[in-house]
């Protein structure tokens, strides 16, 4: 902005004299104000001055072309650099609307481990690092966000009694609260292990896709375990026959058979229902099972997959019922076996011996049983809650990246909107709520979205309309006669109400920033950084649409709107002579926006205010707890994120505004110079000194701006020629249209080819980088492994920061986390260009 505006400048002290010394014209009589009689207003129609004019833009809009090039040439290397990096995002791709046929870690895995092996240096070492897919844990959620609540209150607790020598008691038992609350965080760390745990055997039950995709195709169960469980229950029934021959022989009473009734009902019907469940695959008896099978033909895919889930929890109850008959029965063989041996010795010493051994052995099934039956009951309460499905969404972390970027460019399933591979975003920059929404739901939002947007920028016309009228107090008093009287009587007024129209302009734009925001959320993002580019997306259009077009026609001509009404033919001559007037209205919101914005973005007077009231509310003992945030409070040390998508957005403004009128209006450039030099050396300090340089794009929105700064240069241009030719310059108009034609050509170009170099890391450099990651052995990749792992799964036990150094030994006396896991999960906080 500062070079082109330097450029502009130059082209200025050749033009201003030119349209200063034009002759007088009928339509340029009245021209008193100093910046309009520099400017094309100043030149009557069909002045050749004006070819001055379309020189001064070949200047211009060729420097801004041959910088767009030299731009892309830097941001290469930039972004080269970024993208060679060591981060998780670089080795790690998102998957989006999974197919059932790879929806588990260790499907996918596989699915991208043979993919990663088809060819290039690193083919002989697996690709692939980790697979995550994303889990619906509502429960879960619950309980970590209980935990994390019950964490933030033991420490403050803590602090009290270390800092204050106070020791507050609980209300309800009077008892020290410390102890109450390290009680309630103990059974909250045992109950998330334990649903962590189950989480994580779901996971690695890499049997379950193909048994699911078994009886998906071909509508039968599949039965893992009864192979295993046959030949066993046999045996304890031959053992038990021969047990019956020698008990009839040597007149031994009760027989084995009879012990075997003599153990309690419940236990020998618990040992019956498991040895049934070992051999038959479902959960249910077999009425239910025929009642389910005629109920699942009736229903639509969603709910066959929802029976999947749950047949898939009454394999895994078989899978752990059948492993326990399976040890009470060789307990039982054991028993039996024993029993015989004894037998051929002594009558009455093997009759005591099996009575024993038929009691122990029913007693180990008994004990068994239940242990099933209890498993069964955990695992069902896991399913039933919905914890631990699997949603259509994951992220696949590389081991080098040729095949990352490779992922990345390939189409993976032979089916639109199926299996799609897109960057990864910053571990700490996910937005976990938006990762499973499936294909359907994104597209509904996106419409919405969309909608909304539309119908915000017809309805915003309106306030900007009347926002523009308040650049002209003649068109004020012209237009509403209340006004004119008002101005008559209290006249000091009018200046105020010239500099209301920039002031209410820069508040509109920080609402809509807001309303736009709201509306990007619709659209599913997955991390910041995407509503960031969505929101700079829509307000760039905003700030084209509304804040230029209807500003510089509407303002322009509402000062004339009596004489139109009264002659609709001036229309064409009050634009010729009011579009290059309106500069100084331009100008205005230029100086205002940077005036006030950085002021108040230096001086900082709602961080200032945040820190102040931030230090006024508790918690605020320690260092540790004045330093982090509170409610919506946030003191100095915990700065907000820099909205990105706000600056850029006028940044946006600045470049139409200078386009168009740095030819018509040269005097433009020179205030544009000095608000993109201040812009420029302020927000330098504020990235270095203030802001966090996370959520990081990755260069993600440069990019997006680059391709609005063609899209500026062809607004300037048709805006010239369509003032060219409201000035009656034929020659003039048609010496642009080459110029308009080569700008085209120029957005063409760069289409073809620079915007894609800029989104993937060429294979050169891939191949580079890994050979040299690799020049002395395996690269060690471990600190990537688990940043995709949804945050509630991360920590299985979390305990206060500032825990007391005689409770970290007394836990690890007793086996658990001492003086390690003392803080919960932190991302990687390497800095990111």
């Amino acid at each position: 902005g500062v070079k082109l505006s330097f450029v502009g400048i130059l082209c200025g002290l050749v033009l201003m004299p030119i349209y200063a010394t034009a002759p007088v014209a009928p339509d340029t009589i009245g021209i008193t104000d100093p910046i309009v009689s520099v400017s094309t207003s100043n030149v009557g129609s069909g002045d050749n001055r004006l070819i001055a004019t379309v020189v001064a833009a070949y200047v211009i809009f060729g420097y801004a072309m041959y910088n767009v090039l030299l731009e892309f040439e830097w941001f290469y290397v930039v972004r080269c650099q970024f993208l060679k990096k060591p981060l998780p995002r670089n080795y790690t791709v998102f998957v989006r609307n999974i197919p059932e046929d790879y929806l588990s870690q260790f499907q996918l895995k596989h699915y991208f481990e043979r993919f990663s092996r088809m060819g290039g240096p690193t083919a002989t070492r697996s690709g692939v690092l980790e697979s995550v897919i994303s889990l619906q844990i509502p429960t879960l959620k619950k309980k970590v966000n209980e935990r994390t609540a019950l964490v933030a209150k033991l420490e403050h607790t803590i602090n009290v009694e270390t800092i204050k020598k106070k020791t507050p008691k609980d209300l309800l038992t009077n008892r020290r609260l410390v102890d109450v609350l390290y009680e309630r965080l103990d059974v909250l760390n045992e109950e998330i292990t334990e649903m962590i745990e189950q989480i994580e055997r779901l996971q690695q039950a890499e049997g379950y896709e193909e048994q699911q995709r078994l009886f998906d195709r071909y509508g039968r169960h599949v039965e893992p375990f009864q192979d295993e469980v046959e030949p066993l229950q046999g045996q304890v029934r031959e053992q038990q026959l021969k047990q019956d021959e020698s008990a009839k022989l040597l007149e031994l009473e009760p027989s084995f058979s009879d012990l075997s009734a003599s153990v309690s009902p419940h236990e020998t019907t618990e040992h019956k229902a498991l040895e049934h469940m070992a051999t038959v695959p479902s959960t249910i008896g077999e009425d239910e099972t025929m009642e389910d099978d005629d109920a699942d033909q009736q229903q639509s895919a969603s709910g066959n997959s929802q029976n999947s889930w749950f047949n898939f929890a009454g394999n895994l109850v078989n899978k752990t019922a059948g492993t326990v008959v399976k040890t009470a029965n060789a307990t039982v063989g054991v028993a039996a076996k024993t029993a015989n041996a004894t037998v051929g010795v002594a009558a009455k010493t093997a009759k005591g011996t099996v009575d024993v051994a038929a009691k122990t052995a029913n007693v180990a099934a008994g004990a068994a049983a239940k242990t099933a039956a209890a498993a069964a009951k955990q695992a069902m309460s896991l399913f039933t809650s919905e914890d631990g499905r699997p949603l259509s969404s994951g992220f696949v972390t590389f081991t080098n990246l040729e095949a990352t970027n490779s992922a990345r460019q390939t189409i993976h399933y032979p089916q639109p909107f199926t299996m799609e591979v897109m960057d990864a975003p910053a571990p700490d920059d996910v937005f976990w709520h938006n990762v499973a929404l499936d294909h359907k739901q994104l597209q509904v939002g996106k419409l919405i979205s969309m909608s909304l947007t539309v119908a915000l920028c017809l309805f915003w016309t309106i306030p900007m309309s009347f926002i523009s009228t308040l650049s002209s107090v003649e068109g004020l008093r012209a237009t509403i006669p209340w006004i004119d009287e008002l101005l008559d009587k209290y006249p000091w007024l009018e200046p105020v109400l010239a500099q209301l129209a920039p002031l209410l302009l820069v508040a509109a734009h920080e609402a809509l920033k807001i309303i736009l925001q709201f509306c990007s959320t619709f659209e599913g993002p997955v991390s910041g950084a995407t509503v960031t580019a969505s929101v700079f997306a829509k307000l760039s259009v905003f700030t084209i649409i509304q804040t230029f077009f209807v500003s510089a026609l509407s303002g322009g001509l509402v000062s004339q709107f009596s004489n139109i009404l009264q002659d609709t033919t001036m229309i064409i001559d009050l634009l010729a002579t009011s579009l290059p007037s309106q500069s100084t209205y331009f100008i205005q919101i230029m100086l205002v926006d940077t005036a006030v914005g950085l002021s108040v973005e230096l001086l900082r007077f709602s961080a200032i205010g945040h820190a102040i009231a931030r230090s006024l509310v508790p918690p605020n003992l320690t260092q540790e707890e004045r330093e982090s945030m509170s409610i919506f409070l946030r003191p100095f040390a915990c700065p907000r994120d820099f909205e990105h998508a706000d600056l850029m957005s006028i940044t946006v403004l600045y470049f139409v505004v200078y386009f168009v009128y740095a030819t018509i209006a040269p005097i433009t450039s020179v205030f544009m110079f000095i608000c993109f030099l201040l812009v420029g050396a302020a927000y330098r300090h504020q990235f270095v000194y203030i802001y966090p340089t996370k959520p990081d794009s990755g260069g993600g929105l440069y990019i997006q701006f680059m391709r609005l700064v063609p899209v500026c240069m062809l607004i300037g241009e048709l805006t010239i020629v369509g003032f060219l030719a409201l000035k009656k310059n034929a020659i003039a108009s048609a010496l642009m249209f080459p110029l308009l034609i080569i700008t085209i050509l120029f957005t063409m170009y760069i289409g073809q080819q620079h915007f894609k170099m800029t989104k993937f890391l060429p294979a050169r450099e891939c191949m580079d980088t890994d050979a040299k990651n690799n020049a002395l052995g395996p690269m060690d990749l471990e600190f990537m492994r688990g940043k995709y792992v949804q945050p509630e799964l991360r920590e299985k036990k979390v305990y206060p920061r500032n825990e007391p150094l005689e409770r970290k030994l007394r836990r690890s006396e007793n086996g658990e986390a001492g003086l390690e896991n003392q803080h919960p999960y932190n991302y990687d906080n390497t800095t990111i260009l």
